[in-house]
């Protein structure tokens, strides 16, 4: 379908012209998304709609999107606010990504996806909560997320994906859900201000330099229950005093 306008967005039908995906927009500072356009419900931000909008600073979607694609939002260098409603189910790839200087956003209750790199570079980013619905966490969503602190992941998450906080130099506190089973390659590198974490007895695996270069963690408890300890985990970790490591998994 050809692209049509409306309201300062343009916009295509999808799925048959039952819906409709939002494609771009005017240069402007604030896109309140529109919940129906010619009576059908706005289900899609598609694919870099509103990517690299240097003027963009807030953006308000409705509850009908349940879709952000990827690259949606990436580069806008001034957005500081999305409030995401509660339909979005799935966010793409480098959705946020670049966008450094978002400092509020409001997840949506049922969000289940959040992809790769979704929002990495998101330089201003204190604070985030993940709802309980998410899934699946994609690789470096969080990477280079340099101001943020404090980050509170899904319960029911299995996995902290490769590269998740790298070069989050501010991170301070993150609690590891017991339902984690396997931390991924670098998921914290870099988190020099990464005093303690308590990893929880679920974990049977973390990957190659999954704490590389965390200088000031201290101290760290490995459960018996870990069955694979990949090479380097704790390289760089130069102020590590105290490490409990189950009972033969060194020779």
């Amino acid at each position: 379908a050809s692209a049509e306008s409306a309201d300062g967005l343009t916009y295509q039908l999808i799925n048959d012209s039952t819906e409709v995906a939002i494609t771009g927009c005017d240069d402007v500072t604030s896109v309140i998304v529109p919940s129906e356009i010619e009576g059908k419900p706005v289900t899609t931000i598609a694919e870099r709609a509103l990517s690299s909008k240097s003027k963009l600073l807030k953006v308000t979607l409705p509850d009908s999107v349940t879709t952000i694609e990827s690259r949606a939002f990436n580069d806008c260098s001034h957005l500081r606010s999305v409030d995401m409603g509660n339909g979005v189910k799935t966010i793409g790839t480098f959705a946020f990504s670049g966008c450094n200087e978002l400092t509020s956003i409001t997840l949506s209750e049922n969000l289940t996806e959040i992809g790769e790199s979704a929002f990495n570079q998101c330089s201003a980013l204190t604070e985030l909560a993940l709802p309980d619905s998410v899934a699946t966490i994609g690789n470096g969503v969080f990477a280079s997320c340099s101001k943020l602190k404090q980050v509170t992941l899904p319960n029911g998450l299995t996995s902290i994906s490769e590269s998740m906080f790298s070069d989050c130099s501010a991170l301070t506190s993150v609690e590891i859900p017991d339902s984690v089973t396997s931390i991924g390659k670098y998921a914290f590198k870099n988190c020099v201000k990464l005093v303690n974490i308590s990893i929880p007895d679920s974990v049977t695996v973390i990957s190659d330099g999954a704490f590389y270069g965390c200088k000031n963690l201290n101290k760290i408890n490995i459960s018996n229950k870990v069955v694979i300890l990949e090479k380097g985990v704790f390289g760089g970790c130069e102020n590590l005093n105290e490490i409990t490591i189950p009972y033969g998994m060194i020779n």
